[in-house]
């Protein structure tokens, strides 16, 4: 009697709700439990674990494992720190792809597994009690990773690129852990700032060498091989990109600069990048660019003779944009103008 009153009230409770769901699978799952681990359970414990454990934010989740494959359902909205902004959405919905990301490149790093995946936007159903899943967001995303997906990426929902783009007219591309393939799909991209900065670029070599073991691991099979050929070429790629952004962004702080002092003598020392500028009444200016993190910093030093008048440090974190600031305002030729006149007089 009691199991039909809790079935009377579960069936009054049925009813689809709009959700974020993520589905990951495990490429080569087969060959891990039939073959490499065999006899070793253990390690393929490990590889799911590792894959759960890190994709897991801060964020509650629901989170569904079964076999090679793993499931996260989250609310559509957060109660954030930027939920009151017009970009809420895409802070919280970047903080969850920074999982998805941190999860592909632990399980690669680790054990050289590579992971497929989809994250949807869609109407779903969860009973946890009775272990009950369905709904066009689980389909959706079921056939987006199995039809479409093809390489060991994590594509992003069409319905979820026209939110991100109606929120902000499609800027936030330029900071959200996002890139679109060659193919036209939106993808979570974990390499996207992983070589912004000179002390990550380790991480690369890593991930490269892990990438090379598997191409030649792979016996020329194709369905094998290009997995790990689109892997390496992501890598390599964005490896070329970041680092040349780094260099435009040097560049254009120190045209701005230039611009400013009028002054055509520019002495650049290879290692520490610093360039000294040679000014009226024996006062110069010092740049020395260093990198933390995420972090691009300028840290510009205005000094007469051997003595320091000013320190001002510029910063770009690649986690939030392109933009150079200062004291948590974006720099312009304008306000770069007056910082400088105002130390130089």
């Amino acid at each position: 009697m009691i199991e039909n009153v809790d079935n009377q009230s579960l069936i009054e409770n049925i009813n689809y709700k709009e959700k974020i769901l993520i589905f990951f699978d495990v490429l080569g799952f087969r060959n891990l439990v039939k073959s490499k681990y065999k006899t070793d359970p253990e390690q393929i414990y490990n590889i799911l674990n590792i894959l759960r454990s890190s994709s897991e934010p801060t964020y509650n989740c629901d989170t569904i494992v079964f076999s090679d494959s793993i499931i996260q359902i989250y609310d559509l909205n957060c109660n954030i720190v930027n939920s009151e902004k017009e970009d809420g959405f895409n802070h919280y919905f970047n903080n969850i792809l920074k999982s998805v990301n941190r999860a592909q490149v632990n399980l690669f790093y680790q054990f050289g597994v590579l992971i497929r995946g989809a994250v949807v936007i869609g109407e779903i159903f969860y009973c946890k009690e009775k272990n009950m899943l369905f709904g066009d967001a689980l389909i959706d995303a079921y056939e987006l990773e199995s039809k479409i997906a093809l390489y060991p990426r994590v594509l992003i929902d069409s319905n979820i690129v026209k939110k991100i783009n109606q929120i902000d007219n499609g800027k936030g591309f330029d900071w959200l852990d996002i890139t679109l393939d060659i193919d036209g799909n939106y993808y979570a991209d974990p390499f996207k700032w992983a070589v912004q900065l000179e002390n990550e670029k380790y991480l690369l070599d890593e991930l490269k060498n892990k990438a090379t073991e598997g191409l030649n691991e792979s016996n020329n099979i194709p369905s094998v091989a290009n997995k790990y050929n689109w892997v390496l070429n992501k890598i390599k790629e964005r490896e070329c990109a970041n680092l040349t952004q780094v260099g435009r962004k040097k560049k254009y702080f120190l045209d701005l600069l230039k611009g400013v002092v009028k002054e055509d003598l520019v002495k650049e020392k290879q290692l520490i990048t610093l360039t000294t500028y040679n000014l009226k009444c024996d006062k110069h200016i010092d740049i020395e660019f260093t990198e933390e993190n995420t972090k691009l910093k300028a840290n510009l030093s205005v000094r007469q003779g051997n003595s320091l008048i000013k320190c001002h440090e510029f910063t770009i974190d690649f986690d939030k944009g392109m933009d150079w600031y200062h004291d948590g305002h974006e720099l312009t030729e304008e306000t770069f103008e007056y910082i400088i006149c105002n130390n130089l007089e």
